[in-house]
């Protein structure tokens, strides 16, 4: 038997961002408890925001070399959210989520830690030696994104030689994109 929020989770799945965005904007202007609700999960105080030292702006590099892909630390990285002490007694208001320029996604500016982020800062580019009988000219591109998805062993970061199977080489703080307009992004 099919439960009764069940039809309710297809329609969600399947309407566009835009008319979900719509609705949400008519709850926060039409219903108190709801304006309540949406105000506590998308808006936070700057005190409440976790970022690097000198690295709100961008500036400064805090980011580490990324030797292998160590997990282990998950229980510090959450006590480094929780303990963290904030740097200004600020109440004025921001958005909770925020986009990352170093590793392109999406992240929540409460949980953000030393150890969040992980990227390259090189580009990846086709390992022209790993298409030997590939003709530009007749086959097109080498670097596409079906390629990408169907050889991913095949494309190597600048900054290490890895490729795209391979964790990324650097590990630091979510930087946010403080200067560009809001960007959209598939939900």
């Amino acid at each position: 038997m099919q439960s009764a929020s069940e039809p309710l989770d297809q329609a969600f799945a399947a309407a566009p961002r835009w008319v979900l965005h719509d609705i949400l904007k008519e709850l926060f202007r039409e219903v108190g408890p709801a304006r309540e609700i949406i105000t506590k999960k998308l808006v936070i105080t700057e005190d409440q925001a976790q970022c690097g030292e000198n690295n709100s702006s961008g500036e400064g590099d805090t980011s580490e070399d990324l030797e292998t892909s160590d997990d282990s630390d998950a229980s510090s990285e959450e006590q480094e959210v929780t303990s963290a002490a904030p740097k200004t007694s600020s109440k004025r208001l921001r958005p909770r989520y925020a986009w990352c320029i170093n590793c392109e996604k999406d992240f929540d500016t409460t949980e953000n830690t030393k150890k969040s982020c992980r990227y390259h800062p090189e580009y990846c580019e086709a390992d022209s030696d790993e298409f030997p009988d590939h003709d530009e000219r007749c086959h097109g591109p080498m670097d596409t994104p079906e390629n990408r998805e169907n050889f991913p062993d095949r494309f190597v970061f600048e900054c290490c030689d890895r490729t795209l199977e391979e964790e990324p080489c650097k590990v630091g703080w979510h930087v946010e994109d403080t200067e560009g307009p809001i960007k959209r992004r598939k939900i």
